[in-house]
């Protein structure tokens, strides 16, 4: 049969424009002051022109002509320029090479920011003091030592958008208001303050050690606003966010001969950040994956990245009291296999639910356990609860709706290194190992694979009579954020059982080397090596891979209205590609 469309036309036109001019002064004065000053100029132009058009039956095969298709066609068009202006003024000053001071200052100014702040002024100075050269240092065991101290701000721009208010607009009809824009908005500003010791002892082991204190004022987000005004977004400089991160480095050279040469050297660094003022009432945000926009929680006092959602109940405490007191072996309520506390009936158990027929069972709203009225008892179930036999218990309120609990942080507590470096004659050993511990993903892959039946969970692999789960304890109908049963697909809303643990150990890289050195009747100084990456991986998380995150995505509505916009934050496995393990040979030379 022929088919008689599709016609599409699609251009884009991108164009970025870029000048600067610098200036640098260098003089030597009293012969140990060495002075450096230096000026630039810098002006940026970006323009972004996107058209397309679409189409569906053609009135006439073979003729490319926008107006040829008569029915379902369709229009885009986007504009955009920006343009900023930066002047730079700094001074680097270098005293017996033992003080060293190094400043710079920096006016702004940008199309993106507001129109009553188009221009911003940024800053830093950094001082080191070798306090090991100084002729009176009396432990020459340290042959270096180094503190060194910076403070310093930088910006960070808006979104083009997010001065404007916008709109949909769908074949010349002006639909609903998207976002509220705001003409007000200032520029992110982040402060840095560093502190740090570098040194070296014994001319062969090096340490290092940094802390700094990041503090991030009139930050941008797309906060919720009051109904009457239309759209429910608007960006605002809406909070400030504190953050602290330690540093820690060591090189040990183990061998140090002619021929044979052995070196450890281990990193360590744990960060975190802090909601410390917000200037709206607490939101939610998440990622542009389906259902997670509501995956964190924006409110005074929250640690930045902690994962919100529904929790099922995994210890008799977490029950109403009335059902915390008929918990525990032989009573109603018990755990099961996978470690949830689930309603068995009195002198039942999990493993029951075959034997006696137990899969169909549901607790009667008569029971004691139940509220006696709508108005609802906090140590009871309300009556818009079902608990059926064997499925997991969502933690809610007195009225029955299910509460979002933390459950765990995108970043990690902490992470670490471990290089070791083994050279013996010609050849040269190399392996890194890296872990990131104390992180949360949420793996949006696997509550998939419970709706669509595709889990060896869902499977019952490995299951036996007295293990295996009821019907729908994996996935069924229903909204477990109110009243109905639910199952652990839960429609794809962050539980407790898609958020998991991504700890993990990789070994990073590894590779191997052999100088060969010069090649008879070839110039040159050759070197063979080979090299692998991602090429194993430690941990419990049950997806492909834990070093995982859900990037934005920009456009009309931004880089994600009401969106983190980073992929760091965004730890969600939506079927992104995991890091590929590859083999890399290369042989290289130079003359």
């Amino acid at each position: 049969m022929l088919n008689r469309g599709f016609l599409r036309k699609q251009t884009e036109d991108q164009q970025q424009y870029n000048t600067s001019s610098n200036l640098t002064l260098s003089k030597t004065f009293f012969s140990d002051l060495n002075a450096k000053t230096t000026f630039r100029y810098l002006y940026e132009q970006q323009k972004y022109d996107y058209r397309r058009s679409q189409g569906g039956t053609l009135a006439a095969v073979g003729v490319p002509q926008l107006n040829n298709p008569s029915t379902d066609y369709s229009l885009t068009s986007t504009a955009q320029e920006t343009k900023s202006l930066g002047y730079f003024g700094g001074l680097g000053l270098d005293w017996k090479d033992r003080y060293v001071f190094d400043g710079l200052v920096r006016r702004d100014g940008s199309s993106l920011f507001g129109r009553a702040h188009r221009w911003s002024t940024f800053g830093r100075a950094a001082f080191a003091w070798r306090v090991a050269q100084e002729p009176w240092w009396f432990v020459p065991q340290v042959n270096e030592l180094k503190l060194r101290l910076a403070v310093g701000t930088a910006g960070n721009r808006p979104p083009f958008f997010a001065q404007y208010e916008t709109f949909s607009l769908v074949s010349g009809t002006i639909g609903g208001q998207a976002t509220f824009g705001n003409r007000d908005l200032r520029p992110e500003t982040v402060r840095e303050t560093e502190f740090g010791i570098d040194a070296e002892m014994f001319n062969r082991v090096g340490l290092g050690f940094t802390v700094s204190k990041t503090r991030a004022k009139d930050q941008i987000l797309a906060v919720p606003v009051a109904a009457y005004f239309g759209p429910s977004l608007q960006y605002s400089n809406a909070g400030q966010l504190d953050g602290q991160t330690v540093e820690l480095s060591l090189n040990v050279p183990i061998i140090s001969r002619s021929e044979l040469n052995y070196s450890i050297r281990g990193s360590y660094d744990r960060s975190f950040a802090t909601i410390t003022k917000l200037n709206v009432p607490p939101f939610t945000f998440g990622s542009l994956a389906q259902g997670t926009d509501k995956l964190f929680l924006a409110k005074e006092g929250e640690r930045y990245g902690t994962f919100y959602g529904r929790k099922y109940a995994s210890q008799c405490s977490d029950l109403p009291a009335a059902l915390a007191a008929s918990c525990g072996a032989g009573l109603d309520f018990q755990r099961n296999s996978d470690g949830y506390i689930v309603w068995v009936g009195k002198s039942n158990a999990p493993t029951d639910g075959i034997t006696k027929n137990l899969w169909q069972a549901k607790l009667p709203t008569s029971s004691p356990f139940y509220s006696g009225s709508n108005a609802g008892q906090s140590d009871k179930l309300h009556q818009s609860v079902d608990v059926n036999w064997g499925m997991p218990i969502v933690l809610r309120d007195s009225v029955g709706i299910a509460r979002l609990l933390p459950m765990g942080n995108a970043l990690p507590k902490y992470r670490y290194g471990i290089s070791q470096t083994l050279r013996f004659r010609n050849f040269t050993a190399y392996a890194l190992l890296d872990a990131a511990i104390g992180r949360s993903v949420y793996n949006q892959g696997r509550g998939w694979a419970f709706l669509d039946f595709l889990s060896k969970d869902d499977n019952q692999a490995g299951k036996d009579v007295e293990t295996a789960k009821p019907l729908g304890y994996y996935y069924r109908a229903g909204q477990p954020d109110n009243t109905g049963l639910g199952g652990l697909y839960d429609i794809l809303g962050p539980n407790s059982r898609m958020v998991e643990d991504a700890s993990y150990k990789k070994l990073r890289e590894a590779s191997l080397s052999y100088h060969i050195g010069n090649v008879s009747g070839m110039n040159g100084d050759w070197t063979v090596s080979v090299v692998g990456r991602n090429l194993k991986t430690w941990t419990k998380y049950t997806g492909f891979d834990p070093e995982v995150g859900f990037g934005a995505v920009s456009g009309a509505g931004g880089s994600g209205a009401n969106s983190s916009g980073s992929a760091v934050i965004n730890a969600v496995d939506a079927f992104t590609f995991p890091n590929t393990r590859t083999w890399t040979f290369s042989l290289q030379t130079s003359f």
